[in-house]
């Protein structure tokens, strides 16, 4: 597995188009008050967002929601959390796999023909609680943040070129580590809001994440409904620029 080196622009950009909803961040609820015993959760969730991809020659690309909902053909997105004490531990798994043979016009008198993209984006924290009251709580975080994508695609040429074909293929994946904070404050029994925001660096120039939720709390289940954006900076050999994601999002998280 390589980093984002590839010599495919066009399969990267649209590997964007895959990556930008799952590119998201945890911000655990945590009870008041915690006993020294081990709590565990889990989270199923879907962020729907807009998308915009920087080529590193300044050209940007927008890719709509329509354009995602179209062509996914798998989809997971899930997180498990355990705490104790003070400390929590949080990994977040996400999954795409999308298939599509629409015609779709390309640049440079190009029609993608049959596209097959996969990705995975995997992000594991380390938390510690610095503030805690009966109303809110504060911890900071520690982690890592792992992205990786594997592009298929049939390229055909459309007139006055002469008809052909061509296939292109390229994957990659690239480490972040990150650190930040999240927090959480109880508006009453069964409200409250989250907030949660890191930034990292390592495999890429930087990349940062930022969001803020409502919850529902039902028992032992919590509804959320939010706003996320997540921003990467890619260094020069990368096909792309910049690439950022920002929309609302839905969850529901289970306490065990």
């Amino acid at each position: 597995m390589k980093k984002f080196h590839g010599s495919k622009l066009i399969a990267w950009i649209l590997g964007a188009n895959l990556l930008a909803p799952s590119l998201s961040a945890i911000a655990a609820d945590a009870e008041p008050g915690g006993a020294n015993e081990w709590k565990f959760g889990a989270e199923a969730y879907l962020w729907l967002p807009w998308i915009d991809v920087e080529t590193q020659g300044g050209t940007s690309v927008e890719i709509s929601l329509d354009d995602i909902l179209n062509n996914l053909d798998m989809l997971f997105m899930g997180a498990v959390s355990a705490s104790k004490g003070k400390w929590s531990l949080v990994m977040d798994v996400i999954y795409f796999d999308i298939e599509s043979n629409e015609n779709e016009p390309l640049p440079l008198l190009l029609t993608l023909d049959d596209v097959n993209l996969e990705a995975a984006i995997v992000t594991s924290q380390v938390r510690y609680n610095i503030s805690e009251t009966d109303k809110y709580r504060i911890d900071l975080l520690a982690g890592a943040r792992y992205l990786w994508l594997e592009a298929e695609l049939q390229v055909k040429t459309r007139p006055p070129l002469p008809p052909g074909s061509s296939k292109a293929s390229d994957s990659g994946s690239v480490w972040d580590g990150i650190v930040g904070v999240t927090g959480q404050m109880d508006l009453s029994d069964k409200w409250y809001l989250s907030g949660y925001a890191d930034i990292g660096t390592g495999e890429s120039d930087y990349t940062w994440q930022a969001s803020a939720s409502a919850g529902y709390r039902f028992k032992r289940v919590h509804a959320m409904v939010g706003y996320r954006h997540l921003d990467y900076k890619l260094d020069s050999s990368a096909a792309f620029a910049d690439l950022s994601v920002t929309g609302p999002y839905v969850g529901v998280k289970f306490r065990f």
